[in-house]
């Protein structure tokens, strides 16, 4: 298609090739009075290739039920998403970027496992590989989930509604992680799951953290989730979940609700100074392979201590 192409019938697009060089744009059917939403759905070997010499822009009017399959682009001017669209099969990126919000779903692929730019998380994704993200990762619904993979973050994670599933896969992220005052959900319920934050850390949503290893090396902060009416415990931490604070500068650890949020296990790993600006407790083992740290740190329930110096205050 040279030009502009409109897609508003329900179409069969399970083989072959649609080439595009104008826009792309997919609208509802309403002439039935099915309504059809999934007016361009290809599924099989399908391919959409955007291939245009200028900036071409995709809009999906209905893109919880239109989606690309196997998508190419090849376009040096790159494309601009309306809205949002999701890839349900394999992503190509062949020649040229992408502004807006281009995403994954389902079991998506990407050639050579990496992503270029944000990835915006609108429906439930699987990894099937490791993936690397050459921006920020923002899951706004559905379930992103890890399975037993690797994916690296060059940016920033949010997490502002959805599910972060950690499972048995490794997160790493070189900037921060903020879950902002929302529905979202990280959630660590198994032994091999481990998530690196070379940032900041940043919890104001209720998470389920029962499993696995998540390390800062960044400032620690727990606020209060505004939307539930039991919105305090925003980290509380339980059965064998473990916190690590690594950083290699000062770290400052606050919380908004020390009585409703804790840590279970927690290892104080900086190799300068870790400030507890706030009352913080732990339910669980505290190690200090490296001894520095000031303010008030607690030990309750089950908690203890191992042998060592305990550089800062101790309530109990």
């Amino acid at each position: 298609v040279h030009g502009n192409a409109v897609f508003n019938l329900e179409n069969i697009l399970t083989h072959g090739v649609f080439e595009f060089k104008g826009n792309f744009t997919q609208s509802r059917n309403n002439f039935f009075w099915t309504s059809f939403s999934d007016t361009y759905a290809p599924l099989g070997t399908h391919r959409s290739v955007f291939n245009g010499t200028e900036t071409q822009l995709i809009t999906l009017n209905r893109p919880q039920s239109s989606y690309f399959w196997l998508f190419e682009l090849q376009n040096p001017a790159g494309v601009e998403v309306i809205g949002h669209a999701q890839i349900k099969g394999h992503a190509k990126f062949i020649e040229g970027g992408f502004s807006g919000q281009l995403t994954l779903s389902g079991e998506a692929t990407v050639e050579n496992q990496v992503w270029p730019g944000d990835l915006n998380i609108h429906a439930n994704f699987s990894l099937i590989e490791n993936i690397h993200i050459q921006g920020n990762l923002n899951v706004l619904q559905g379930t992103l989930s890890l399975s037993s993979y690797f994916m690296a973050i060059d940016g920033n994670v949010t997490v502002s509604a959805g599910t972060l599933s950690i499972q048995s896969g490794n997160l790493e992220i070189d900037g921060n992680f903020i879950s902002t005052n929302s529905t979202g959900t990280l959630l660590m319920t198994e032994e091999l799951g481990h998530v690196l934050v070379h940032g900041f850390f940043q919890t104001q949503s209720l998470n389920t953290l029962t499993n696995g290893t998540l390390e800062v090396k960044g400032n620690f902060t727990q606020l209060r989730n505004t939307i539930y009416a039991s919105g305090r415990p925003t980290f509380n931490a339980t059965e064998n979940h473990t916190l690590v604070l690594s950083g290699e500068t000062d770290q400052t650890v606050s919380f908004q609700n020390p009585t409703d949020s804790y840590f279970k296990h927690l290892v104080l790993n900086n190799t300068s100074n870790i400030h507890f600006s706030t009352q913080a407790n732990a339910g669980g083992r505290v190690s200090f392979p490296q001894v520095n740290f000031t303010g008030s740190l607690g030990l309750i329930f089950d908690g203890f201590a191992d042998a060592g110096v305990w550089s800062g205050n101790l309530t109990m």
